[in-house]
């Protein structure tokens, strides 16, 4: 068993989220057991398949097992360990979408909480 590092009530942490084809990125800032690199975090395996807003319709109050990253600049990440996101249900056109990770690091089972704030480009995607 992996002992958690988290104590108390979860750190709320902001950040921001990116919506593509068929899949979505969660780029969390702050996260004190990564000593100032982001975690992102990979929901979706990209087109075909379910978009964002399938997950948080079909999939609200569940862990969900992802795929994620700790990186110190865009092009410097490492995969990170067992990754899960639970996602707070949202509907309509998705400003803001509320959460839980949860990763190992080292030895450790590292959890919190986030909002992250809609960044996807104002173009229309078009996937094919």
């Amino acid at each position: 068993m992996i002992p958690l590092a988290t104590t108390g009530a979860l750190e709320n942490h902001s950040g921001k989220f990116v919506v593509g084809c068929a899949i979505a990125w969660f780029h969390i800032a702050e996260v004190r057991e990564l000593s100032g690199d982001e975690l992102v975090i990979t929901v979706g395996h990209g087109f075909p398949g379910p978009g964002l807003g399938t997950y948080l319709d079909a999939a609200p109050n569940t862990w969900l097992d992802v795929s994620g990253e700790r990186c110190a600049s865009q092009d410097k990440c490492q995969p990170l360990k067992n990754v899960q996101i639970w996602l707070q249900p949202a509907h309509g056109k998705l400003k803001r979408v509320s959460g839980k990770y949860s990763f190992d690091l080292d030895s450790q089972r590292i959890e919190g909480s986030f909002v992250a704030r809609n960044r996807s480009p104002k173009t229309v995607l078009i996937c094919e």
